[in-house]
């Protein structure tokens, strides 16, 4: 067959960048973790000597980095020697209390074992769970939605659920389904002292995590249980799942467990992944890619770890296909709330 050069130079290209992407991802892991973007200043331009200086690295390797970083668009620079974090920089490298801090992109590359357990999956149908996936994954769930959530739970989200603050002021009872290592119950329980709080997750990192976050704290509970295994009388007034009913096996026998724990003058507050449902329209998303390669190593994995699981992954919760969940499983109606988050949409759904 004959091959259209252009078509085929664009797709080498793109082959060519996003193995960039993965390597800039490495390095901006390092950058994190080594602390290099967190000692750069702000506004003023440092060269690598000075860098060194602050950190007590290696100039040269130093010098190799920042380069790095400056070609990628990240840093800026005009010669190769000098160096810039701008202020919008250190928003989306440093800051973590920003909201555009990019936490979640910077993780240490995935590793030989995970993607071996992918590969398996992809061979047998049979994912895995995150507790298969170890304690640092647990942290790094955290480290990728804490920043919005800082940002945006107490300031837009709370006063946007009709009662929501009255009833938490007021001494009430929340549950968060999918707790993962008890951030969201963290900022609730330090902004609602009278209220109380439990967090199930079957994952046995995240709830270990957890449970030293909240050890002497008789108002949190915490408990290493699948969201079906919710008690089955009605005890909450609110109840939460996070960014997690795509990644559960059976998010249909989840909803129901917490319609029976839900008082019938209670609300569940739902916070999922945005989407459509529709591939094409999905597609204007400039991280699409990126939302399905998350789903094929955590939230894919984690909905086909059991054998009759629905397999939703990362994009499966589109409005429609939520609310359809929800009046299923014996709530009556479903309001979509956009508090101006780039990647989730939020739900109130109603006995």
């Amino acid at each position: 067959m004959t091959m259209d050069d252009d078509k085929l130079g664009l797709l080498t290209l793109r082959a060519w960048k996003t193995r960039e992407g993965a390597l800039v991802n490495a390095m901006m892991y390092l950058g994190h973790s080594l602390g290099l973007f967190a000692a750069m200043p702000v506004g003023e331009t440092i060269d690598p000597s000075g860098l060194a200086e602050r950190t007590g690295h290696d100039p040269r390797w130093l010098e190799e980095w920042l380069r790095c970083m400056a070609a990628a668009e990240l840093l800026e620079s005009d010669d190769g020697h000098r160096f810039l974090l701008s202020p919008e920089g250190a928003a989306v490298l440093v800051d973590d209390a920003s909201p555009n801090f990019a936490g979640g992109a910077m993780q240490a590359p995935i590793a030989p074992s995970h993607l071996e357990a992918v590969g398996t999956a992809i061979r047998t149908g049979r994912g895995f769970s995150y507790s298969d996936l170890g304690t640092e994954m647990a942290k790094n769930v955290e480290a990728g939605f804490a920043p919005s959530e800082r940002a945006l739970l107490l300031p837009a989200l709370v006063p946007a659920i009709a009662g929501l603050a009255d009833r938490l002021e007021a001494g009430g009872s929340l549950v968060d389904v999918g707790c993962g290592t008890g951030h969201t119950l963290e900022l609730l329980a330090d902004a609602y002292p009278g209220a109380t709080f439990a967090g199930y997750d079957p994952s046995v990192p995240a709830t270990d995590i957890a449970r030293e976050r909240f050890a002497g704290n008789p108002r949190v509970s915490i408990h290493t249980e699948f969201g079906h295994d919710l008690p089955s009388d009605p005890r909450f007034d609110v109840a939460l799942t996070f960014d997690c009913l795509h990644d559960m096996p059976r998010p249909d026998l989840t909803l129901a467990a917490v319609r029976r724990a839900l008082r019938d003058d209670g609300v569940l507050v739902v916070k999922e992944i945005r989407s459509t449902g529709d591939f094409r329209t999905d597609r204007k998303n400039p991280v699409h890619a990126m939302m399905y390669g998350s789903s094929l190593t955590t939230c894919l994995a984690s909905a086909t770890s059991i054998p009759d699981g629905l397999g939703l992954g990362t994009l499966g919760l589109h409005p429609e296909a939520l609310e359809r969940l929800c009046l299923a499983a014996g709530f009556s109606s479903v309001t979509m709330h956009d508090i101006g988050d780039p990647v989730n949409l939020y739900y109130e759904v109603r006995p």
